[in-house]
């Protein structure tokens, strides 16, 4: 769907869209009543069933407003674009609103089913289609990301708002974003069992590749000549938070990529050396090919003991789409696309750290 180029500036746009974000919060009970059991959804149930232990109506905060939810929501609508619908879809909700198709990035086609019937918005629009939320009738949309502030209103009139509680929230919380979803639909158990099941898939990864051990890896996105070469495991991302998971150790020079300063130019290619390096070829304004043959020519880059000791890997845009989505999952991992994001790390890497 979209071709991710930046990881650094998609993370730049992510913190402008949120403007101030906040903690994902968890809907509180404004008045007690009797918790419903557990029941078993009808075959064309939009929503699993739900626990039995969450309690309604559940006043959700926002720094923009206060909504309630009177009863559990059925006809969830995903309005924001960094990882709310994969919280959602980790729960085994079919949404009526979806900011993606199913072929919009790798990890999405097992979700077929569960997006069939969603009506699909652009969550970057210059404008938020709110005709089209209104019109699939959700009673409760979730929006952790996007011009909260200036639509909250209109937003609201349509069904509670579930988003942020504060104004310093993180969408790359994708933990917290999906326990707040989980205990907003009375899937608090499910949620809890979707971050442990990315997790224990993560740790799976690391003990199977020992190898991977306190080394130093430097994760670079190619674009070519004219768009630059970005250095993406700075520290403190996302990118290096997935690494250290699996064993690595974080890059010596992590500390000098940090806010805008992502660039890596060949004079200071020196820079990214280590015990391995892994390119994302994207190809920026050109290919993916003419983005490698730039980087080879340089007598610079050849000159890195990593690439002398053959210890480069290499990751290529999807032949079907032309998008890298790896670049977009590295920067927000969700319950969803970790398990993609590590496997194929793990398969690109095979040459440069064999067993």
């Amino acid at each position: 769907m979209r071709t991710p180029t930046s990881i650094v500036l998609l993370l730049a746009a992510s913190a402008a869209l949120v403007g101030c974000g906040g903690q994902a919060g968890t809907p509180t009970t404004p008045a007690e009543s009797p918790a419903a059991p557990a029941t078993q959804p009808a075959a064309d149930a939009l929503v699993p069933a739900a626990e039995g232990a969450a309690t309604y109506p559940l006043t959700l905060t926002t720094p923009y407003g206060t909504t309630t939810l009177e009863e559990r929501p059925e006809r969830i609508a995903v309005v924001g674009g960094l990882g709310e619908l994969d919280a959602v879809l980790a729960l085994g909700i079919k949404p009526v609103i979806s900011p993606e198709k199913a072929d919009g990035w790798a990890w999405y086609p097992q979700y077929t089913e569960q997006l069939a019937e969603a009506t699909v918005i652009n969550p970057w629009a210059d404008a938020m289609e709110i005709e089209a939320i209104l019109s699939a009738k959700p009673d409760l949309i979730v929006a952790f990301s996007g011009d909260v502030e200036n639509n909250f209103e209109r937003m609201s009139k349509i069904a509670p708002v579930l988003g942020f509680e504060t104004a310093d929230g993180d969408p790359g919380d994708w933990r917290a974003v999906t326990r707040s979803v989980g205990a907003a639909l009375d899937l608090t158990k499910a949620a809890d069992l979707a971050v442990a099941d990315a997790e224990q898939h993560v740790a799976g990864v690391a003990a199977e590749n020992p190898q991977f051990v306190d080394k130093t890896l430097a994760v670079l996105i190619n674009r070519g000549q004219a768009s630059g070469i970005e250095f993406v495991n700075a520290a403190g991302s996302p990118a290096e938070e997935i690494l250290s998971e699996l064993g690595f150790a974080p890059h010596p020079n992590a500390a000098k990529f940090v806010g805008d300063n992502w660039e890596v130019s060949l004079e200071n290619i020196g820079m990214v050396d280590g015990d391995g390096l892994l390119i994302a070829q994207h190809g920026g304004e050109g290919t993916a090919e003419e983005a490698e043959s730039w980087l080879n020519a340089s007598p610079l880059f050849q000159s890195l003991n990593v690439v002398k000791e053959d210890r480069v890997s290499y990751l290529l845009p999807d032949p079907k789409t032309g998008g890298l989505d790896i670049a977009w999952s590295f920067s927000h991992p969700t319950a969803v696309n970790l398990v993609w994001t590590v496997d194929a790390l793990n398969e690109a890497l095979e040459g440069s750290f064999p067993r």
